[in-house]
């Protein structure tokens, strides 16, 4: 059979069944000296199996028993590449004359050469059109092919012709006889040589000659009990009893263990040891074929090999291909395992009712809490989540609820991140669930441990508050002398109204009303100096701060407060086109703050070059479609230089003297963290920073769209 061997991988073996436009051979040399060898070879093999067909040939009947030179002609041409085929019918032709010229007219030699090069010719141009190349065997369809073009169809036309041809010169008297023994012997040396032969050539191409002993062994003794019946049947006189009929099944059982046990090769080599059997029974008056006249005894002889070999080698093919399907499943399933066994992933496959099916050793040695949960395969998957969210288990509610809606078809995927304590401290982990792809359905299950990535995202988001913190003090460092200056005033407001105070209360008649508004002036500058500390003690804390809904315009105008001395000493003139109508945004306040008073200070500097009365800082809130709120703050300074304007939010980026090049790229992580986006353009005077946050709507409903989360 011509099954691949171990060796050869399951891509070579498909790929070996092209079309005739993937022949490589159909390009090259016209004629190579390499290419006459197998050709002068083959036309030897083709006078050899002329001369052996002749001395072959029934008596009294135009039949041989064994006529191979049209079939090995066709296994040639069947192995080597189409663009020599010519050489092959060159090569046969003194040969086909050498073997004919004692006993054949010259005009019957002629015919008879073109048909069968005729006959070859047909045969492998449609095998090789129809199964591509290399032609092999161990197929259905293949030997079907074979069978009914090379075997019947070629053989059937050419001998039309030939006989059609011979009755016109006058070379035969009964035409139709001549068709008929000429169609039947050549299917029989095509169906038992050219398989034989492309088996042995495969094997040797492949080097895939590796018979054991005991195989060896087994051939001889099924050989040796097929020349032990077959010398009964065909030879021995007793095959011209009455049971003569019956005992042509006899050599059945042995031909169908050579066929299951050997293959292309049993049956062609089983069939070719009966033929040889019979035919020496028929020549020498023995056996069940005797009973008619020589042309009916030879034409039955041959019909009942060809009528024996065909179902066989249907069989073999039928076996090859059922094994070459097996070896494929066994690879692909033993890729299947290799690739699962490994997955670091946790992996199981469900059936439509949430029993596993399969898991791979990640899954299998899960902790109890990761994914797996301490499921085997054969346990029901979901019957346990949902007993265990019956005990309290958030986790596996969300996970039963979600497996539940992917094996009923209501969602293709599902993916869940969820925690679980453990002895190192909380684990997290993430779960996708999948639709199976499979006629019965199912689901995929696949688990990952995040706890490592988990952890240092919180790290980096530690680091990231650190950093922002830090960035916040080194603003206010900045704006120190104007906090300096806001609150001097309110404290200065209060030992005036103070000292105004004890002088009215010496007075001999004290003025009530001027005392009271005193002392209401002093309460009012108290609050005032307090809610200026207050908003410097919550810009310097470095707790996190609950988002909340906000009015952005409030929060520019509650941050020009804490400037507004800074802006005075830098002669910075402030305009507000500030919408009052916005709908509010779900932030925090000190990192929006933090954004803001980050901004005002870039301005400040990039104006400190520009005369004093044309500094001008415009601040605009506005409506930003589809669903978001802009902030833009522009102003009149000399612009931001175009080579930096790509990279003034990486970090460690700047133009001053003095700054890290932290601020905008703490401010472009804290928006982003909000759902907006922070941009910069140069104008035609200065340069302008825009700011846009999602409104509280559209906050909520992308909350409510994001990923489900539990934590057990």
């Amino acid at each position: 059979m011509l099954v691949p061997p171990p060796h050869e991988s399951l891509t070579q073996s498909l790929l070996a069944h092209r079309t005739w436009s993937d022949v490589p051979d159909q390009t090259g040399p016209i004629f190579a000296w390499q290419d006459a060898v197998p050709a002068i070879a083959t036309a030897g093999a083709y006078y050899a199996a002329a001369v052996l067909g002749s001395a072959l040939a029934f008596p009294a009947a135009p039949v041989s028993a064994f006529w191979a030179p049209n079939a090995l002609l066709l296994a040639a041409l069947l192995l080597a590449p189409v663009r020599t085929w010519w050489i092959y019918i060159l090569a046969i032709a003194p040969f086909h004359v050498l073997a004919q010229i004692t006993t054949t007219a010259p005009s019957q030699i002629l015919i008879q050469y073109i048909v069968n090069c005729a006959e070859a010719l047909i045969g492998a141009a449609a095998l090789v059109r129809f199964e591509g190349r290399p032609v092999r065997l161990d197929s259905l369809r293949a030997m079907t092919n074979l069978i009914l073009i090379g075997g019947i169809a070629s053989p059937l036309t050419t001998s039309l012709l030939m006989a059609g041809a011979f009755a016109l010169l006058g070379l035969t008297d009964d035409m139709w006889l001549t068709v008929v023994a000429r169609t039947i012997t050549n299917t029989f040396t095509t169906i038992t040589l050219v398989p034989l032969v492309l088996h042995v050539a495969a094997l040797l191409r492949e080097r895939a000659w590796n018979k054991s002993v005991r195989e060896i062994l087994e051939a001889i003794v099924v050989a040796a009990g097929l020349v032990a019946v077959g010398l009964y049947v065909f030879v021995s006189p007793s095959a011209h009893s009455s049971s003569g009929s019956a005992l042509l099944y006899a050599p059945l059982p042995l031909l169908i263990l050579a066929t299951v046990r050997f293959g292309l090769t049993g049956v062609c080599g089983s069939v070719l040891l009966v033929g040889g059997l019979a035919t020496w029974g028929v020549l020498h008056g023995a056996g069940p074929f005797v009973s008619h006249s020589p042309v009916q005894n030879a034409l039955a002889t041959v019909s009942f090999l060809n009528v024996t070999c065909v179902p066989l080698l249907l069989l073999a093919a039928v076996l090859a291909e059922r094994k070459r399907s097996a070896a494929a499943l066994e690879m692909s399933q033993s890729l299947h395992r290799s690739v699962m066994v490994s997955l670091r992933d946790a992996i199981a496959v469900l059936d439509s009712r949430g029993v596993i099916l399969e898991a791979n050793e990640s899954w299998l040695s899960a902790p109890e809490h990761g994914p797996g949960s301490g499921a085997r395969v054969g346990d029901d998957y979901l019957i346990a989540m949902k007993r265990a969210a019956e005990q309290g288990n958030p986790a596996a509610a969300m996970l039963a609820e979600a497996l539940s809606l992917v094996l009923e078809g209501s969602e293709a995927q599902r993916e869940l991140e969820l925690s679980a304590p453990a002895a190192d401290g909380i684990r997290w982990y993430e779960l996708s669930i999948e639709a199976l792809q499979h006629p019965e359905h199912g689901a995929v299950i696949t688990g990952s441990d995040v706890t490592a990535r988990k952890r240092a995202e919180m790290e980096v988001q530690e680091q990231q508050q650190q950093l922002a913190h830090l960035a916040r003090a080194a603003i206010l460092g900045e704006f120190s002398g104007a906090i300096a200056h806001e609150i001097r005033q309110p404290l200065t407001a209060m030992l005036a109204n103070a000292e105004a105070a004890v002088s009215l209360s010496s007075a001999e008649n004290i003025d009530r009303e001027a005392l009271q508004e005193a002392l209401g002036d002093i309460i009012g500058d108290n609050l005032r100096a307090a809610q200026i500390i207050q908003r410097v003690q919550s810009m310097l804390r470095k707790a996190e701060h609950p988002r909340a809904k906000l009015q952005l315009s409030d929060l520019v105008r509650d941050s020009l407060v804490l400037t507004r001395g800074d802006l005075m000493r830098h002669h910075v003139s402030v305009r507000l086109s500030l919408s009052e109508n916005l709908p509010p945004v779900i932030a925090d306040r000190v990192q929006i703050q933090q954004v803001m008073l980050n901004l005002f200070a870039n301005a400040c500097d990039s104006m400190a070059c520009v005369p004093e009365h044309e500094r001008t800082l415009t601040i605009v809130t506005r409506a930003h479609p589809p669903a978001h709120v802009e902030l833009s703050v522009i102003d009149s300074g000399i612009g931001i230089d175009a080579l930096q304007m790509e990279h003034i939010f990486e970090p460690f980026v700047t133009n001053k003297p003095h700054g890290l090049g932290l601020g905008l790229s703490i401010c472009r992580t804290i928006v982003a963290a909000h759902g907006g986006q922070l941009w910069a353009e140069n104008l035609a005077r200065g340069a302008a920073f825009h700011l846009t946050l999602p409104h509280s709507v559209e906050t909520e409903a992308a909350d409510a769209a994001a990923p489900e989360r539990s934590g057990v």
